[in-house]
């Protein structure tokens, strides 16, 4: 019986050195370099053309030395720029192990060229010596989905192997939308009120810190006027009292924001001619990464309206 323990022990030991034998292995020692894999994902957003991430073609993307806040340029060929495909896109490079890096990614729709070109942003700007995105107000207009961006920051990425990560990115951004019951737009036809264009005004911020998500330069911008949404094919649903009803768009855009604030906003809608009517309300709540539904009977009715905030900006989510 003693024979046969002290040979249980014996076993168990070896079995125990093997496995801490590949642990080991599967760690390289510090100051190698390695082969690292990196894909940016929009996430799971939904079918519908509003707010689905496809006018988002191209992400810039750089990296830092982590834990070192005065960097004025990412290292050495540590940064560039990617076309997305099916909502990804993925980059490999060398990293060195047994230290740390902080990952930044940014993806927006770029400007009009042929081919695979990789060229500037459409509404943004990229500096990285200060690690921000400005954004460009130039000439706003309203219900412009190619406002729509991504962002992603990962710090302090302990590199000590070979990996592989996915890394989701999210909006910097909060969507404001003014929807309008059918039955709304009904009455108002009948009136001879038929809306083709709308602009709308609203609190924002003129740039964000790519590492901390800082935004500086407050700012009201009117999105000037412009096509409304094809209320033919694109509808917005919103669960109002837990039940999910259908508005048809009045007006929409994207807006920079910090976390979480509140602004007086307001919508003018048009029939392409003149302005019908101009739909005002104070302290409206915006967030980051969420919508904001002004909905009702904003047409005959502007002052029968509810807001809804909600982190669902499409079929699926990303929360």
């Amino acid at each position: 019986m003693k024979k046969i323990f002290r040979i249980m022990i014996a076993s168990a030991f070896m079995i125990g050195a093997i496995s801490c034998a590949k642990s080991e292995a599967s760690l390289i020692p510090a100051g190698e370099e390695v082969e690292v894999t990196f894909v940016a994902d929009l996430g799971s957003l939904g079918t519908r053309l509003i707010a689905d991430g496809t006018t988002v073609d191209e992400v810039a993307w750089a990296i830092y030395e982590a834990n070192k806040p005065n960097q004025q340029a990412p290292l050495a060929a540590l940064q560039g720029t990617l076309k997305i495909e099916n909502k990804q896109a993925t980059f490999s490079t060398r990293l060195v192990t047994g230290k740390a890096y902080d990952i930044a990614f940014f993806a927006y729709k770029a400007k009009d060229a042929a081919g695979d070109n990789i060229v500037d942003p459409l509404y943004y700007s990229v500096d990285w010596a200060t690690k921000s995105v400005t954004v460009d107000y130039s000439k706003p207009l309203a219900n412009v989905e190619e406002r729509d961006c991504f962002w992603h920051v990962e710090p302090n990425l302990l590199v000590n192997a070979p990996l592989t990560k996915t890394f989701t990115l999210k909006r910097p951004l909060a969507q404001l939308n003014f929807g309008v019951t059918p039955e709304d737009v009904t009455l108002a036809k009948k009136a001879g009120l038929v809306v083709t264009h709308s602009s709308v005004t609203v609190d924002t911020y003129t740039s964000f810190n790519l590492f901390d998500g800082s935004v500086s330069g407050p700012k009201t911008i009117t999105f000037a006027t412009n096509d409304i949404p094809d209320m033919a094919t694109e509808t917005l649903k919103v669960k109002v009292d837990g039940v999910e009803k259908e508005f048809e768009y009045l007006a929409t855009t994207y807006v920079l924001v910090a976390d979480k604030i509140t602004s007086d906003v307001a919508a003018v809608v048009n029939d392409g001619t003149q302005d019908i009517n101009t739909i005002k309300h104070t302290f409206v709540y915006l967030q980051r990464n969420w919508r904001t539904n002004i909905i009702g009977a904003l047409l005959t009715s502007p002052a029968n309206f509810t807001v809804v905030v909600d982190e669902k900006f499409v079929d699926d989510y990303i929360k």
